[in-house]
């Protein structure tokens, strides 16, 4: 089997995901190659995507891709990565998250390799769930319709509820659709350090309880909301300090913000780490206040590493935490929601711990990134045929 994943988002969860799947079926044996841009648009530190999957012995193609809507730098990247897929005629595309979702599925139609070739994609997110625009959120569901109807064999979502909205808002039929959820080894995050100790490696108060966030520092992960709600924690008299681990576009706007609030001698803009189990050794209480999600991985690893966790109440985040047994959801955007639940667990130690050892547990009863790839490589099996028996007299 020769498999080619396409993606740009070669960041963060997606990045994660990504990697986790390309090197469990490189060392399975699977003739595997990675389609992805040099560099991310806006990555300024989180830059070594393609090099690790060279040192993990993966073959990559480095193929420019832009994370915004470029008609021009799209067209170009469409054709290479026709060209491409012409030479290497693969017998699986898998296309990951937005904009290589749009690119590889249309490139798979236009290089005349189906039904040889399967087209499967993996959304990370949708990001027609983002609020910001109406019209870019309508345009962008009519592409994500359109080709999930006429160019995908197989969409993989990465939680239960991602595949609500792929059958409700895509219309994708039912036997083209399916769940594998994102995957972290827990036994990675076992053994963390004592939290003095990692804050004092992060510039922190080795004494102080400290909330903090890992992920990207975009619209999307809702930290307006989490710096309100902040400011309302602090003026309760609540002595915290405010750890955010991650780089993006919104990261001087936050920095305007926290200003603004009187904040800035209690946030930590910690720029973007590799280190993730310091980070959450750190931390007391991991927020994630999202808007959407997929499956996040800021999640799997902060219940991996025993951590008490408040998320949003939205896809992904839903399907990881069950408010009040491993964790506590909030409604999204509601600063004082967030505000009362970050507090009600910080002065109680007690149902941190409590939270923290429920998280753990649910985080070992998953599948390992192993499994996972596992399950994939089953699905591109029964993917291809199917498509060979579509195609037959």
């Amino acid at each position: 089997m020769k498999v080619l994943h396409v993606v740009e988002a070669t960041t963060a969860g997606v990045g994660r995901h990504v990697f986790d799947l390309a090197t469990a079926m490189h060392q399975g044996g699977v003739a595997v190659m990675v389609v992805c841009p040099p560099k991310r648009q806006g990555a300024q530190k989180d830059t070594g995507f393609a090099d690790r999957l060279q040192a993990a012995g993966v073959p990559v193609s480095r193929l420019p891709m832009r994370r915004s809507v470029s008609p021009i730098a799209d067209l170009r990247a469409l054709a290479q990565l026709v060209r491409l897929l012409q030479g290497a005629n693969p017998d699986v595309v898998h296309a990951h998250s937005t904009k290589a979702g749009v690119l590889a599925r249309v490139a798979v139609r236009l290089a005349g390799l189906r039904p040889n070739t399967v087209s499967i994609y993996t959304p990370n997110a949708f990001a027609f769930l983002d609020s910001h625009s109406q019209l870019l959120r309508w345009c962008v569901l009519q592409v994500e319709r359109w080709l999930g109807r006429r160019a995908t064999d197989l969409v993989i979502a990465v939680s239960r509820s991602e595949w609500q909205v792929a059958r409700e808002k895509l219309m994708v039929p039912a036997g083209r659709l399916t769940v594998v959820e994102n995957a972290v080894d827990a036994a990675e995050f076992g053994q963390l350090e004592p939290a003095g100790v990692a804050r004092d490696r992060l510039g922190l108060d080795p004494d102080r309880l400290t909330v903090g966030f890992v992920g990207r520092l975009v619209r999307q992960k809702g930290l307006g909301t989490l710096l309100l709600a902040a400011r309302r924690v602090m003026d309760a008299g609540l002595a915290v300090q405010w750890l955010l681990v991650g780089e993006g576009p919104e990261e001087s706007a936050l920095r305007r913000t926290a200003a603004g609030l009187n904040l800035s001698e209690h946030v930590v803009f910690a720029g973007y780490r590799s280190d993730i189990p310091t980070a959450l050794a750190a931390m007391d209480l991991v927020i994630l206040p999202s808007w959407y999600e997929g499956l996040p991985y800021t999640l799997l690893e902060a219940m991996a590493a025993g951590r008490a966790v408040v998320a949003s109440d939205v896809v992904g985040n839903r399907d990881l935490v069950r408010d009040g047994v491993d964790g506590v959801l909030v409604p999204p955007g509601d600063a004082a929601a967030l505000a009362l639940a970050m507090q009600t667990i910080l002065v109680d130690s007690a149902q941190r711990h409590r939270l923290g050892q429920a998280a753990r547990a649910s985080a070992l009863a998953r599948p390992t990134p192993a499994e996972t790839a596992g399950q994939v490589l089953e699905l591109y099996r029964r993917t291809m045929e199917s498509a060979l028996r579509a195609d037959g007299p």
